[in-house]
């Protein structure tokens, strides 16, 4: 995603606002042909404040009068055009007119028709587009709608097909795509799935590796892109569920095909009156059975079964839904400043002093597990605790201190661990578990030469320190930067980037390591200047 928001400043006509607003005017425009695109949605708003709506007009313009000064964001939402969010738009109180360009890139569209064995219109299939991306954090390729976190492949472009086998998936940004179809079941009980064809990659492949991938830029649209499914196979699975010692009754079953990158949905469905299922026609090879029931709100019950299916026969497999258990730990601030910044207890979503359960990102397969509440830590001074609700597995704790700290290293009973993974049973977690927050970060300036616009600098750490994520700031007008960060070694690169991430072409070349890196030292509580410009890579 591209997006140039220029904030003029030459030729600006000031006019005076009598109570002290501002006078936005803005255009939005086509990010190639730079031709005005009319009728676009603009919401210029603050975080938990109000929202501004707009709509642009045929010049592509829209007007905010009387703008209350402060810091805001702005969306943009067009059909046939990929959904934008703004950097921050600074409003001055009093006299200031301002001026707000929003480029747009036109989002690609793939359409075709999807056919069974015989070369008949199959009705009601669902096509998937999954992208080929990496990891934000660990670089490592896996399908996935980029910001989200699952351990299977998950994808919001998506289609269905009609009465004539026709799909149209719309919105797609720049990237390479498989493209998926999951056939429509027979109709019968929601207990039984009984498949009208076999899973299928584009153009009529039954697994990825196989599967030919479509290139996409800003803006295509590919028709044409047809797809053959296969028959059903001749596999039969049955199962049953249970909670405790009393069947689940009407218990989500979640079926995922396992694969080399990621695992993929294949199909829904839900147990009877007994806590039974019936499976029929699914491709033969290693699946993941993941079952679930409510316990709370917010927090579902959950297990999760593999299973090898063939055309040999029926092997009835149980499974038992785990409820969340409590995990109890501390937080020691190693030599902290006199004042430290509170989380804000009232926030559900605390941007920092916090703590969370979550899947590793090197678990693709896992599904339903490692799941928790968002938990604010209590307590003050240099020691304080967190208590949270999670669900069992091979879990990942992720922490985040004060503004101005890092995680330092996270024990269990005085045994240090060497990256933040820890096994949450399905008894409970009786551990003494510590985490150890510093402050001493160091920080990293220098300059960047080849434009600014959308660009951001990225700190990598070049050690695989599993404790620190990567650190990102947007670089001034001027080109100059900076980038806090933990002491240690780190990787330094630059990209056109409106987002907190990287983006997805950038992801791809670092991965590929196709991207330049500048090796940077931070040290604690010091301030380290690039003595040359970063050139940025294009």
């Amino acid at each position: 995603m591209r997006l140039l928001l220029l904030l003029l400043s030459a030729g600006i006509a000031y006019a005076q606002i009598d109570d002290g607003g501002a006078l936005v005017r803005g255009q939005v425009r086509d990010a190639r042909t730079k031709a005005a695109v009319s009728g676009a949605t603009v919401r210029i708003f603050q975080s938990g404040g109000d929202s501004h709506l707009f709509e642009s007009d045929a010049r592509g313009r829209f007007q905010w009068e009387e703008a209350a000064p402060g810091a805001y964001r702005a969306s943009v939402l067009r059909s046939g055009y990929d959904r934008i969010a703004s950097k921050v738009v600074e409003i001055a109180a009093g006299e200031e007119e301002q001026e707000i360009t929003l480029d747009m890139d036109r989002s690609a569209v793939v359409a075709g028709r999807v056919f069974d064995e015989d070369g008949r219109p199959m009705v009601a299939a669902t096509v998937v587009a999954y992208r080929k991306d990496a990891h934000p954090s660990t670089l490592e390729p896996y399908w996935s709608n980029l910001y989200n976190r699952s351990g299977y492949a998950h994808s919001m472009y998506r289609g269905i097909t009609n009465d004539r086998g026709e799909y149209r998936i719309w919105g797609l940004t720049e990237g390479e795509y498989f493209f998926f179809v999951r056939p429509a079941a027979t109709p019968g009980p929601a207990s039984e799935l009984r498949l009208e064809g076999a899973p299928t990659f584009y153009p009529n492949s039954p697994t990825a590796e196989e599967a030919t991938l479509l290139q996409l830029d800003w803006g295509d649209v590919r028709e044409g892109t047809d797809v053959r499914v296969g028959a059903a196979a001749r596999t039969r699975q049955t199962g049953r569920v249970t909670q405790g010692s009393e069947p689940c009754v009407r218990c989500s079953l979640t079926v995922l095909q396992k694969g080399p990158a990621a695992s993929r949905l294949v199909a829904y469905l839900r147990t009877d009156g007994a806590g039974e299922f019936l499976i029929e026609g699914l491709t033969p090879g290693a699946y993941l059975l993941g079952a679930s029931a409510p316990w709370k709100p917010g927090m579902r019950a959950h297990a999760l079964r593999e299973i090898l299916l063939s055309t040999e026969g029926d092997r009835p497999v149980a499974l038992n839904v785990t409820p969340p258990v409590t995990m109890r730990g501390r937080v020691v601030f190693e030599e902290p400043p006199e004042e430290i910044e509170e989380s804000h207890e009232s926030s559900p979503f605390p941007r920092f002093n916090y703590a969370r359960i979550e899947r590793r990102a090197s678990d693709r397969d896992v599904f339903g597990s490692c799941h928790s509440e968002t938990a604010t830590y209590y307590g003050s001074g240099a020691e304080r605790f967190f208590e949270v609700l999670t669900t069992p597995g091979l879990c990942r704790l992720a922490t985040n201190g004060p503004p101005g700290s890092y995680v330092a290293g996270i024990s269990i009973d005085g045994r240090p661990l060497e990256r933040p993974e820890l096994v949450v049973d399905p008894s409970g977690f009786a551990g003494d578990l510590t985490v150890r927050v510093r402050f001493d970060v160091g920080t990293v300036r220098g300059r960047i030469e080849g434009g600014t616009a959308d660009v951001r600098v990225f700190l990598l750490p070049s050690q695989n320190n599993p404790f620190v994520d990567f650190r990102s700031a947007e670089v001034e007008p001027d080109g100059s930067f900076r980038v806090d960060a933990p002491p240690g070694s780190w990787d330094l690169i630059a990209g056109r980037s409106p987002n907190a991430r990287p983006t997805p072409g950038l992801l791809r070349d670092l991965a590929a390591g196709k991207t330049r890196r500048i090796r940077v030292q931070v040290e604690p509580d010091e301030e380290t200047v690039l003595r040359e410009a970063v050139v940025l890579d294009e």
